[in-house]
C-alpha cells in the first residue's frame, strides 16, 4: 500500500454509547430530570457554551441527586444543554431560527414525500406529524428542514442567516451535532426522540411546540462562532460579490441589464461564473478563510471556538474564491469523464451545454483561479503567493494522478481495482485540496512551517475517510438527495466497497447482478449489490476504515497548538467526516 494512505485495520466505534443512551419513558422521571438540569445550567458561566466534560459532570450530579442510573446521562446532557442555551434561543426571532425534524417520524408505508437536495420534502399528507410540525413552525417564520446534523445546518447558513438551531432526533444525533454547533457559536436546542430505532419513531409533540413557541423580548449576550464566517464565506459567490473580487479578471466585471447578450466572450465566462455561484458547501473557501482566522488569532489568548475577530481582507477573500474554483472545475470535469447528468439537483454543466463547452468551462476556472492567485502578489507578497501557487499546483497533479488511475480502472485498460490501490486513489483525490485550502490560509496569516506534516496527515486521513462515507452514501436508496443514488454501482465505478466484495469472492454474483440491471431497473439492482456488499462484510470493513481514518485524525487534531487552530481542524473533521457518516442501518 502507498504510504500515504493509511492501513486496512478496522477500528472499534465508541465504547459504552448504547449505556449512556437510554430515555426515560416516563413523563415524570424526565420533567424530574429537566427541572433539576435547569437549576445546573445556572451554575455554568454564560462567558462561553460548556463543553462536554462540563456538561458530563454537573448531568452526572443532576442523576446523583435524583437517585436515577447512569444510563440517562445523554439525555440528562441534552436537557442541561437546551436549559443553557434557552434564553438566547428565546431572544432570537423565529425568522431566524432553524427547526431541524427527523425523516425517521414518517410512517415508511404510507409516506408520500420525496427526498431532495436539503432531506424529505414532506407531502403533507396527515400520516406523521412532520406535516404538521413543519407547517405550524413556518407560519411563525422558522426554517424547516427534514434532516439531521451538521450537513444540513451548514447547507442552510450557505444561504439563509441563521442564528439558533432547534434540533429534533434521536439522543445519538443530539450528541453527534453539539460539538460543531457549539463551535458556530449559535444557540442549540434539542429534545430527543422517544425511542430510536430510526423508523416510525416519537416524540414529545407538546414539549416541541412549548420551545418552538418560546420567545423573549429581553436582549441575551451570546458567543460568535463559525456561523458569521460560513455566511461570509456564501457572499462571497453571491454574483455581485464574486464579480467585485474577480474585478479586472473578467471581461465584463458589471453585465449590462440585458445580461451578456449576443457576446460569445461574455457568454463563456457567465456560464463558468454560473456554475461557481450554484449550490455547494463551500467547504474549501470557508476552509480557507478560517485557517487565516486561526493562525492570526494563535498569539492572543484563545476564546470561544471560530471567534473571527481579524478583518478578511480582499485579497485572502480572492484566494478563498480561487480554492472554490479549483474545485467546481474538477467537479465539471468530473461530471464529464464519468458522463453524470445532474449535480446539485440540476443539470450538469455538460448535460446543459455539451461536453466541449464543459471541457472548456473546467479549465477556463482553473485558469482563472491561478490567475487569481497570481494577482494578489503585490498585497500578500510574491514569495507568499509562490508558496499558494506550489501547494495549488501539487494538488492540481495529484487530484489528475488519482482520477487518471481511476479512470483506467473503470475502462478496464488495468486489473480490477484492489483495495490498496482504490485507497491510494482516494487519498490523491481529495486529501491534497483540503490541505491546500488549509495551508493557504496558514500562509497568508504568516505561518508556513510549525503544522505542516501534522495537517497534510490530518487531511490524509480525513480524504480518505470522506471519500468511503462517500461510498457508503451511494447505497442510501431514497436518502440522497444531492446526487441520484447508486450511481457508482451503476456505473461500475471503482470503490473501496467493490474492491472489498471481489476480493471477498463475489465478483462473479456482482458482475451477474449488473448484467442484469436494466430488467431489475436502477432501485433493485443497487438494492442487491447492498446486500451483497453487507453478506460478503464489504461494508462492515468500509465503516471500520472510516472509524480508524477518523480516530487518527482526531489524535493529530488533539495534538495541535494553538487552541484557534485546533478548534478549527476538529469543527472540520466533524463537517466533512463525522456527520456525514451514514447510520448503522446503512
Amino acid at each position: 500500500m502507498s504510504e500515504n494512505v493509511p492501513p486496512q485495520v478496522p477500528g472499534p466505534g465508541a465504547a459504552g454509547v448504547d449505556e449512556i443512551t437510554a430515555v426515560p419513558q416516563t413523563v415524570s422521571v424526565r420533567d424530574a430530570i429537566r427541572r433539576k438540569a435547569g437549576d445546573a445550567a445556572g451554575l455554568i458561566c454564560r462567558c462561553r457554551p460548556p463543553d462536554r466534560r462540563t456538561l458530563e459532570a454537573l448531568s452526572l450530579q443532576v442523576l446523583g441527586d435524583l437517585g436515577l442510573p447512569r444510563e440517562y446521562l445523554g439525555f440528562a446532557m441534552v436537557a442541561l444543554g437546551t436549559a443553557f442555551w434557552r434564553e438566547p434561543f428565546a431572544a432570537t426571532d423565529y425568522r431566524r431560527r432553524l427547526l431541524l425534524l427527523p425523516h425517521c417520524l414518517h410512517k415508511v408505508d404510507r409516506c408520500r414525500g420525496t427526498y431532495g437536495p436539503d432531506g424529505l420534502a414532506c407531502a403533507r399528507c396527515g400520516a406523521c406529524p412532520i406535516g404538521r410540525l413543519q407547517a405550524e413552525a413556518e407560519s411563525l417564520g422558522y426554517t424547516v428542514l427534514v434532516a439531521e446534523g451538521t450537513p444540513a445546518v451548514v447547507r442552510t447558513l450557505a444561504s439563509t442567516p441563521i442564528e439558533a438551531v432547534f434540533g429534533v432526533a434521536c439522543l445519538d444525533s443530539l450528541d453527534k451535532c453539539f460539538d460543531s454547533v457549539t463551535r458556530l457559536g449559535l444557540p442549540y436546542v434539542g429534545v430527543p426522540l422517544l425511542k430510536n430505532g430510526c423508523v416510525e419513531t416519537e416524540v414529545e409533540e407538546d414539549l416541541l411546540r412549548l420551545l418552538m413557541v418560546s420567545r423573549s423580548a429581553e436582549p441575551v449576550a451570546r458567543p460568535t462562532g463559525y456561523a458569521a464566517l460560513l455566511a461570509e464565506t456564501a457572499a462571497l459567490f453571491q454574483q455581485g460579490e464574486l464579480r467585485r473580487v474577480l474585478g479586472a479578471y473578467l471581461k465584463r466585471p458589471k453585465p449590462q441589464a440585458d445580461g451578456v447578450g449576443d457576446d460569445p466572450v461574455a457568454r463563456a465566462e457567465a456560464i463558468a461564473l454560473d456554475w461557481v455561484s450554484r449550490a455547494g458547501k463551500r467547504f474549501r473557501p470557508f476552509i480557507t478563510l478560517a485557517s487565516y482566522s486561526a493562525v492570526r488569532r494563535s498569539g492572543a489568548p484563545a476564546g470561544v471556538a471560530g471567534d473571527v475577530p481579524v478583518e478578511l481582507p480582499d485579497e485572502v477573500k480572492a484566494v478563498a474564491v480561487a480554492m472554490e474554483m479549483f474545485h467546481k472545475a474538477s467537479l465539471v470535469h468530473d461530471d464529464v469523464e464519468d458522463d453524470d447528468a445532474s449535480r446539485y439537483g440540476m443539470p450538469t454543466v455538460h448535460a446543459r451545454y455539451g461536453t466541449p463547452t464543459a471541457v472548456n468551462t473546467g479549465d477556463y476556472l482553473l485558469g482563472l483561479g491561478y490567475r487569481l492567485v497570481v494577482g494578489q502578489a503585490g498585497a500578500l507578497g510574491a514569495e507568499c503567493a509562490a508558496d499558494i501557487l506550489a501547494v495549488l499546483s501539487e494538488a492540481h497533479v495529484k487530484l489528475s494522478r488519482g482520477q487518471g488511475a481511476e479512470l483506467l480502472l473503470v475502462s478496464g485498460e488495468v486489473h480490477d481495482g484492489r483495495p490498496e490501490d482504490i485507497l491510494a486513489i482516494y487519498a490523491l483525490k481529495t486529501a491534497p485540496a483540503f490541505y491546500a485550502a488549509l495551508a493557504a490560509g496558514m500562509r497568508m496569516a504568516g505561518s508556513s512551517e510549525p503544522h505542516t506534516a501534522q495537517v497534510a496527515a490530518f487531511c490524509r486521513h480525513m480524504g480518505v475517510a470522506y471519500q468511503i462515507v462517500d461510498d457508503l452514501s451511494d447505497l442510501r436508496v431514497g436518502e440522497r438527495g444531492d446526487q441520484p443514488v447508486g450511481q457508482d454501482v451503476l456505473s461500475g465505478r471503482p470503490t473501496v466497497l467493490r474492491a472489498f466484495a471481489v476480493e471477498a469472492g463475489v465478483a462473479e454474483a456482482l458482475a451477474a447482478t449488473l448484467r442484469e440491471s436494466s430488467q431489475l431497473g436502477s432501485a433493485a439492482t443497487v438494492e442487491r449489490v447492498r446486500t451483497l456488499y453487507e453478506s460478503c462484510g464489504a461494508i462492515e470493513k468500509a465503516r471500520g476504515l472510516v472509524d480508524r481514518c477518523h480516530r487518527r485524525a482526531a489524535e493529530i487534531v488533539r495534538g495541535i497548538e494553538p487552541a484557534p487552530l485546533r478548534d478549527l481542524l476538529a469543527f472540520v473533521l466533524d463537517m466533512v467526516v463525522d456527520a456525514r457518516r451514514p447510520d448503522a442501518s446503512g
